[in-house]
């Protein structure tokens, strides 16, 4: 971390943190799978975590119009899928949990 630091990277590793954390231990994401996919992902209870963590995540790194430039390399489809949800989590499908699930960890 302190060698991050030094780099102006330790937003960089912060993130990944993050990200790592909001992982379940056995969970893999497919990049080739079909984002219609309607089947629920999480039990309500889980859901309601995830609403909090992906506002969480866009509160702390996307919720600027210009995100940091070490969080530039980050897909911007991703980026909006990630707003879009942490700004209308209340409303989310399993479809959409989904589809930013895939863009957290991808």
């Amino acid at each position: 971390m302190e060698f991050m630091d030094r780099r102006q990277r330790s937003l960089l590793v912060q993130f990944w943190l993050t990200v790592e954390s909001f992982k379940h231990p056995l969970e893999s994401v497919d990049s080739d799978a079909s984002d219609d996919e309607d089947e629920p992902l999480l039990d309500p209870g889980q859901s309601a975590t995830l609403k909090e963590d992906i506002s969480l995540i866009n509160e702390l790194y996307f919720s600027s119009p210009v995100p940091d430039p070490v969080l530039s390399a980050e897909s911007q489809k991703h980026v909006a899928t990630i707003r879009s949800f942490g700004q209308n989590a209340e409303t989310s499908t399993p479809a959409s949990e989904r589809r930013v699930r895939r863009a957290v960890m991808l």
